[in-house]
């Protein structure tokens, strides 16, 4: 934390510095900040947290990036919203960090996070927070996907919005919870071999269809909501939620694969709750 809370508004960093600290501009008063000359490629944890007066930001290759790079808290002698509007990762970086731009109140004046081909074919993994309340961006070139943590897209309610993300998920083997909660924009994506989907992943998506035809768990709530008319599941099945597919458009006969009326306990309250399905089947 060596200049958090200083007041410090502007740096130049010496060629020998290559790691920035844990907190190092933690509350500082940065307003544009270019560090694409420095030989920095490590972040620590909330290195630039709480930035209440940053508008824009463009970084050197990173290879290692902490815990809420950019997070932020409400502090209720602000106002809360946050002004941070561009984000340019340089070439070469491989690593974002989780929780990168998570906050209380979200930035909703970020409409730009640039990612050069370097992160999309190096980071597969996106963790927790990483990008919860971003609500203005329609686009991440995040390439191709493996797992996705807790609240990873929450609340990013235009991603998606021009009918791409900027990512597949077809090698998607883990959804966490609450995902991709509120994503209004994203109307389909490719399921077919998440194993796991948590808790209110998709709530308030625009989801139409989901294969989960490899899926062992789905968490409560998890499509609650959503247009969903299409589903298929795996015959390994073996967790459904309560109100997992609650207030969807499904419809007609529900088959209950073996190995989920096997298992004591593994179907929730009311699964199909506000629905038109109308019989199941074991």
């Amino acid at each position: 934390a060596t200049f958090a809370l200083s007041g410090l508004s502007s740096i130049k960093l010496s060629d020998s510095i290559t790691a920035l600290g844990d907190r190092a501009f933690y509350f500082t008063d940065f307003v544009d900040l270019d560090l694409r000359s420095s030989n920095v490629n490590t972040l620590g944890d909330y290195v630039f947290g709480n930035p209440y007066r940053l508008k824009t930001v463009k970084l050197p290759a990173l290879t290692k990036v902490g815990y809420g790079t950019f997070a932020h808290v409400y502090d209720s002698a602000m106002t809360g919203v946050y002004p941070l509007s561009s984000v340019e990762f340089a070439d070469g970086t491989t690593d974002i960090g989780t929780g990168t731009f998570y906050g209380s109140t979200g930035y909703p004046n970020l409409t730009s996070i640039s990612l050069p081909d370097s992160v999309r074919d190096s980071v597969t993994v996106i963790g927790r927070n990483t990008f919860r309340g971003c609500t203005n961006l329609t686009y991440l070139n995040l390439g191709t996907l493996t797992r996705i943590g807790d609240n990873a897209f929450r609340g990013c309610e235009n991603l998606g919005k021009n009918g791409n993300p900027g990512f597949t998920t077809g090698d998607v083997t883990s959804v966490g919870s609450h995902a991709f909660d509120g994503c209004a924009s994203i109307a389909a994506l490719d399921l077919s071999k998440a194993e796991t989907v948590g808790d209110g992943a998709f709530l308030g998506t625009g989801l139409t269809a989901a294969d989960l035809s490899s899926c062992v768990s789905i968490g409560a709530s998890a499509f609650r909501g959503t247009p969903l008319a299409s589903l298929t599941v795996s015959d390994r099945l073996g967790t459904l939620g309560s109100y997992a597919f609650a207030g969807t458009n499904l419809s007609g006969t529900f088959t209950f694969p073996a190995s989920l009326s096997d298992a004591k306990g593994a179907i929730g309250y009311n699964p199909f709750y506000g629905t038109s399905v109308t019989a199941f089947a074991m």
